[in-house]
């Protein structure tokens, strides 16, 4: 039988994540790409996108991947969205190499030290927001 899904949770779980299941990194990728917030992502917002991020300026880029991590839309990320989409987009990444099953690509390294994960995340926000 088919079940409809609305097309944010089959972004989720094209990425391995459980429609019901939080993943912020995620929410923010699906909503900065639906530009015009018709809550699914088109053909050509798709396509729009993969050509920003492929071929984009360096301007264009980074405004793709701030408006990404202004998760309140405020125009200023703050250290806690930046750590909390960060945790949330390596959390899938780390998702996409353990539970694939496919061992050709392996696992990430941060498996072998889970405390490793933490102290990249905090690494990388405390250098962003170094004065």
């Amino acid at each position: 039988m088919f079940t409809y899904s609305p097309p944010l949770h089959r972004f989720k779980e094209a990425f391995g994540c459980h429609a019901s299941e939080v993943c912020l990194g995620l929410d923010r990728l699906f909503a900065v790409i639906d530009k015009d917030g018709t809550g699914s992502i088109g053909v050509e917002d798709y396509i729009m996108a993969m050509d920003l991020l492929c071929h984009g300026t360096a301007r264009a880029k980074s405004d793709f991947a701030f408006a990404v991590y202004d998760s309140n839309k405020m125009g200023v990320i703050s250290a806690n969205e930046m750590r909390d989409i960060t945790r949330s987009i390596l959390d899938v990444i780390k998702k996409a190499y353990t539970d694939s099953g496919n061992s050709e690509r392996g696992g990430l390294t941060l498996d072998a030290n889970p405390d490793a994960f933490d102290d990249m995340v905090e690494s990388m926000v405390t250098s962003a927001f170094r004065s």
